[in-house]
């Protein structure tokens, strides 16, 4: 088999002059959405695109900039997306498409709020925070089907061999999340967590992302963790037969895989001309293999309203600030 190319990583700045100062930001932004709810202020894209009639734009000068929510290891990440920054980069005529590596999730929205990226692959949570509560609101641009579905799941799993079948076994266990900003490594399966009446017992910590939380529990360092529903066949890829050591015990509701935004002061012919690239890659062999080493089957257009049960979440859960001091 022929060996992936590998390009080098470009760490984005902004996590690290920005330090505790992002963290700091992203509480703001939760404490008005803890205050307000998010189902109920949160903008529509056509709304959005109302507003973007009256907003300051600062157009792209030479190099077009790109990252993803760190869902994976970031040399894994730049590899899969480092592609689709130049394809999307080229196709707005920009000397160079670059993908910048981010540490956690709150860093792209402090990185896509002061312009340090112009545009991001969101997951469903800090999208809905983004588009609620962010003062620059980031443009929608598209969503990607992956693994033949427009929609996911996220998954509470154990080992196969830990004797815990159910949720109620979780009692006075230890418990491995991932980001706190993420939507099925922590929102949604403490929704679950809590309906089951084991949360306030669990001992449990942020591990990192998806692919820490499996080797987590693989090692003993926890009992069970919660991550995407596929987040064995990535960990696990080169070593597929491992797959069956895990168990899983619990599945969140559906929700979309994610959506990639602009930065909100994109001019609106650039932020055509990126719509128009990621509905392309769909019939261009080029974008086609783009797109597919993105791990993403098609690309399809924006439907807000998909992300309405991540909303309703966050606001059952109150977006509690313990969990982002425990980060720090």
């Amino acid at each position: 088999m022929k060996a992936p190319i590998r390009y080098p990583i470009s760490p984005i700045r902004v996590t690290t002059a920005y330090g505790r100062g992002v963290r700091s930001a992203l509480r703001t932004i939760v404490l008005a959405v803890a205050a307000l709810g998010l189902t109920s202020c949160a903008p529509r894209p056509a709304q959005e695109a109302r507003n973007g009639s009256r907003r300051d734009t600062h157009p792209i000068e030479s190099t077009f900039t790109f990252t993803v929510v760190p869902y994976e290891a970031a040399e894994q990440l730049n590899d899969d997306y480092t592609p689709m920054a130049r394809y999307l980069g080229k196709a707005i005529g920009a000397k160079e498409g670059r993908f910048v590596s981010v540490v956690d999730y709150a860093g792209v929205l402090a990185a896509l709020e002061t312009g340090s990226v112009d545009v991001a692959y969101l997951s469903p949570f800090p999208y809905a925070l983004a588009m609620s509560r962010m003062k620059l609101k980031p443009i929608p641009l598209a969503m990607p089907w992956v693994l033949g579905n427009l929609m996911y799941r996220g998954v509470i799993f154990t080992r196969a061999d830990s004797g815990i079948k159910t949720l109620a076994d979780l009692k006075n266990k230890t418990f491995a999340f991932g980001d706190v900003t993420s939507t099925t490594g922590f929102l949604l399966p403490k929704v679950m967590l809590m309906r089951a009446g084991v949360f306030d017992t669990l001992k449990w910590r942020n591990a990192g992302n998806a692919n820490m939380v499996a080797k987590a529990v693989e090692n003993g360092a926890a009992d069970a963790g919660a991550a995407y529903e596929s987040v064995f066949q990535v960990v696990y890829r080169d070593e597929p037969e491992k797959t069956k050591l895990m168990r899983v015990i619990g599945h969140t509701d559906s929700i979309p895989n994610g959506i990639y935004v602009a930065r909100g002061d994109l001019p609106n012919d650039t932020v055509k001309k990126l719509r128009e690239a990621f509905l392309r890659m769909n019939s261009d062999p080029e974008g086609r293999k783009v797109m597919q080493r993105a791990t993403n089957d098609k690309i399809v257009p924006v439907k807000d309203e998909l992300f309405d049960p991540v909303r309703k979440a966050a606001t059952a859960l109150n977006l509690e600030l313990e969990a982002l001091e425990k980060k720090d």
